[in-house]
């Protein structure tokens, strides 16, 4: 029975296994990779063409960003990610942040990474250490230290002349 399913699901469309359910809701959630219980919670409560925009969009990876570790030469850091063959491109808004635009092996197998050169951080949490603006000798408590990149982030922007509960 199972290898006969099987067989039958094999020889199948894609759209022709999701026309197979009735339930609109259940046709959504496999068109756009999502749970059903969740399609069905963002159509309550955004309405059916803002959950399908919500739906796509979170189907498209996310950009990939590094922070510069500051108490490093961060023109040292930039030659050595071109010679690895990492593209970069510069944040508009904060100088230490870069958009990774393309790679040819994993950032944390390359020698600017294990150097401790920058750390892999997404823009809106390097930007929330840029609106503390901290300085050196200040000291600070960063409540929400998990991982640690935030804090690390501190540090070098304090020059690593701060004390930093975390």
């Amino acid at each position: 029975f199972v290898n006969n399913t099987l067989y039958q699901l094999e020889e199948l469309t894609e759209s022709e296994v999701i026309t197979k359910f009735t339930d609109p809701d259940v046709q959504l959630a496999l068109q756009l990779f999502h749970p059903t219980f969740i399609v069905r919670d963002l159509k309550e409560f955004l309405g059916e063409e803002e959950t399908i925009q919500l739906l796509k969009a979170n189907n498209r990876p996310r950009p990939r960003h590094i922070r510069l570790n500051l108490l490093k030469d961060s023109t040292e850091t930039l030659q050595m990610l071109k010679e690895e063959n990492v593209s970069v491109r510069p944040d508009p808004l904060l100088p230490d942040v870069f958009l990774i635009e393309s790679t040819e092996t994993a950032l944390p197998l390359l020698s600017s990474f294990q150097e401790g050169r920058y750390y892999l951080q997404d823009r809106g949490s390097a930007l929330i250490s840029h609106v503390l603006a901290p300085q050196p000798h200040e000291k600070i408590l960063d409540a929400c230290a998990a991982p640690g990149g935030k804090t690390t982030h501190i540090a070098s922007l304090q020059q690593d002349q701060g004390y930093i509960i975390a």
